[in-house]
């Protein structure tokens, strides 16, 4: 019944929309932009019309069935108790429900401290990391003080092979 409602409300809807329009179309002058707007609200009413009918035709189609399920419905006897049982089988399941979720929480909140000691020995074995590199960076090796002691000595060496080779021009 609500579908055919809808049906006659959109319905009503148009043709009052219509008659509005038939009435200011007879004392105005032929407007193009305004007939152009009534062509789209025409073409999207229609495809409205067609889309409520055809849901409507599918709600009729299961009506049978329904109807048949609806009287069954209405004409069984509603006992309290049973009433009663089923409203407390549905408590006892969501309080069961809700237990699972807290029990959930709590591994969550385990897994979390467990995770946030991770990150702090990592933090730590990070920090004991840059403080050794930093001392082996600071430190020199014994034979690093020879090989400058080399290294300018043949600096020395080049820059005296290359004046007495190449003497300069005047």
């Amino acid at each position: 019944m609500k579908e055919l409602l809808k049906i006659a409300t959109l319905l009503y809807q148009a043709t009052a929309r219509a008659d509005e329009d038939v009435d200011e179309q007879a004392g105005a002058e032929f407007n193009l932009s305004a007939k152009a707007f009534d062509v789209k609200l025409t073409r999207q009413l229609a495809s409205e019309i067609t889309q409520r009918g055809a849901a409507m035709y599918d709600a009729l189609g299961q009506e049978s069935a329904l109807r048949e399920d609806r009287l069954r419905a209405i004409s069984r006897n509603m006992d309290i108790e049973d009433i009663e049982q089923q409203v407390h089988e549905q408590i006892s399941t969501v309080q069961e429900n809700v237990k699972s979720v807290e029990r959930m929480l709590g591994n969550l909140e385990k897994d979390e401290k467990s995770l946030e000691g991770k990150i702090e020995k990592r933090r730590n074995e990070l920090e004991r990391s840059e403080k050794r590199l930093s001392t082996l960076q600071s430190v020199r090796p014994a034979y690093m003080d020879e090989y400058d002691q080399l290294q300018a000595g043949g600096a020395a060496a080049t820059i005296r092979r290359d004046t007495t080779s190449n003497p300069p021009h005047p």
